[in-house]
């Protein structure tokens, strides 16, 4: 169990570190802000994230398992959300674009 739960962990981290590197590259005027078609901002999903407790049964295991699944799709939006308000001048949260060979020749080397 204690190896699930470490996996969990970082896991559910490494989420919060994408969501939380978007969050530095916008504004309050961005965190509102609402595309065409009135779905949710990144504002209505964080706020969603954080107080979403359902009442439904579930074992502490399924419960886990929920959060996992649930939290990346919803980072995933805000990170969407987030390139598509800055554009050009989005920075990448991970390997830029372009730069994966580069990424696995550092790797395979050991740096």
């Amino acid at each position: 169990m204690s190896l699930y739960l470490d996996s969990l962990k970082k896991r559910l981290l490494s989420y919060k570190e994408l969501a939380g590197k978007t969050f530095a590259l916008l504004n309050d005027e961005q965190l509102h802000w609402q595309p065409a078609g009135k779905p949710n901002n990144i504002y209505i999903i964080v706020k969603h994230m954080s107080g979403n407790i359902r009442t439904e049964p579930h074992t502490v295991i399924d419960a886990l398992n929920r959060q996992l699944a649930h939290y990346p799709y919803h980072v995933g939006q805000i990170v969407y959300l987030g390139k598509v308000m800055k554009a050009e001048n989005w920075q990448s949260l991970s390997i830029p674009k372009g730069g994966s060979q580069q990424f696995n020749e550092q790797k395979a080397s050991g740096k």
